[in-house]
């Protein structure tokens, strides 16, 4: 028996924290440009 609700579920949950951890990536690098250092203090 397969459950296809709750497949789209899971899918759109994976699909949501890949782009919020690519957002916040994408983020980091912007602000590694604007302040050198700031990523190595934070690590």
């Amino acid at each position: 028996m397969t459950h296809p609700e709750i497949d789209i579920v899971t899918i759109e949950s994976r699909a949501r924290a890949l782009r919020s951890a690519h957002f916040l990536r994408l983020i980091g690098k912007l602000v590694g440009l604007l302040r050198p250092g700031y990523r190595t203090a934070r690590v």
